[in-house]
């Protein structure tokens, strides 16, 4: 079963065995902390099940550090895929308008640099996962 925190019941807690978080890289270089494959985790997030328009990948969570989140989740990072794709010769580069690839690493900083290839996100597999749904105080 997913996990759900879209219904703003404050404090719900559920616990998973696993789950699907989307962490933009912007995100993790203005604010977030790296991360490894082992680590123990929590951010807060948005709910939001939806699959990878690029990738058959179903994502149960986004991480958000700055407004709109309704959880916060706690687990241990399994596995880290980064979300790449070539660089573009365009001085702007749209995401629906690109071909992109999952490559699994096991550090993710926000700058994963792989030569000629532009980072859009992480797909992160947590295990052992708590929710608790809240509501944007911030």
């Amino acid at each position: 079963a997913q996990a759900n925190c879209s219904s703003y019941e404050p404090n719900r807690v559920e616990m998973k065995d696993k789950c699907t978080v989307y962490y933009v890289d912007w995100q993790l270089q203005c604010c977030g902390d790296p991360f490894s494959v082992g680590d123990d985790i929590e951010w807060t997030a948005i709910a939001k099940h939806y699959k990878l328009p690029k990738h058959d990948v179903e994502i149960d969570f986004m991480e958000e550090h700055h407004s709109g989140w309704n959880c916060k989740i706690k687990g241990r990072v399994v596995k880290i895929y980064a979300e790449l794709s070539q660089k573009s010769n365009l001085s702007c580069q749209i995401y629906e308008n690109t071909e992109t690839m999952l490559v699994p690493v096991c550090y993710a900083d926000g700058y994963t640099y792989l030569h000629g290839l532009t980072l859009w996100g992480y797909v992160v597999e947590l295990s052992n996962v708590v929710t608790e749904s809240v509501l944007d105080d911030q």
